[in-house]
């Protein structure tokens, strides 16, 4: 049995893989995008649709699925300094790869910076290697805007209590707010979206087609085109 698990590597099998990747890469975005937004969810920092009257059913600070999923649509706080217990903040040793920082920490950061080109922004930090943590400091994930401004898009506070605080962008909000509506099924168009989660049509428009997606019309002629670059 284990003498068949090999599999020879040849040009069909190559492109075999690369379109298995290409087909499934999206759905692995979007699962992403779902759970680095849910990890900021707590009653602090969100708040309900316009539309949706119902009290939340909170299960230890976060919304109880299995009871209320169906009546409980709920979105982030704009502009609001969010406070992420225990996820990790700052730790006692140093190395290159921590940098004073947890890696459940440092993971999340990362995750939220690969959403965010997901989403379109053209950030231009690493993430948090690149800062020493030795302090609750805050350390800032920059972004270039469509006018080519550089600002904040992240501010990011890390403490020994494991606990770390949270500012982004406005627009990084939008952004995430409309696409996990409409990846949760909550928001069926634009339209939409600009009246629950009370924002401009036009950022509602912009953001609701912004997923990053990879399709097998693009791949393709990339695999081809690389192919006969090859003597």
């Amino acid at each position: 049995m284990q003498s068949r698990t090999g599999i020879e590597f040849n040009r069909d099998n190559a492109y075999a893989v690369v379109m298995w990747v290409v087909k499934n890469a999206n759905a692995y975005f979007d699962a992403q995008l779902i759970e680095t937004y849910e990890t900021m969810v707590d009653l602090a920092n969100v708040e309900n649709y316009v539309s949706n009257k119902r009290v939340f059913q909170w299960n230890r600070f976060r919304y109880d699925t299995a009871q209320d999923e169906r009546g409980t649509h709920f979105r982030l706080k704009v502009g609001h300094r969010m406070v992420l217990e225990y996820l990790g903040g700052l730790e006692g040793g140093y190395s290159e790869s921590s940098r004073g920082i947890s890696k459940r920490a440092a993971d999340f950061v990362c995750d939220l910076i690969v959403c965010a080109r997901n989403l379109g922004f053209e950030v231009l930090d690493q993430g948090p290697v690149e800062y020493e943590w030795k302090d609750s400091t805050a350390r800032t994930i920059r972004f270039k805007t469509a006018g080519g401004k550089v600002e904040s898009l992240l501010r990011v506070r890390a403490f020994f209590n494991r606990n770390v605080h949270l500012q982004c962008h406005p627009e990084l909000i939008h952004a995430f707010n409309v696409q996990h509506g409409k990846l949760k099924g909550w928001l069926r168009n634009d339209a939409e979206a600009a009246a629950e989660l009370e924002i401009p049509q036009e950022t509602a428009a912009k953001h609701f087609q912004s997923g990053f997606r990879l399709t097998t019309t693009s791949a393709f002629p990339m695999l081809m085109s690389g192919e006969r670059g090859v003597a």
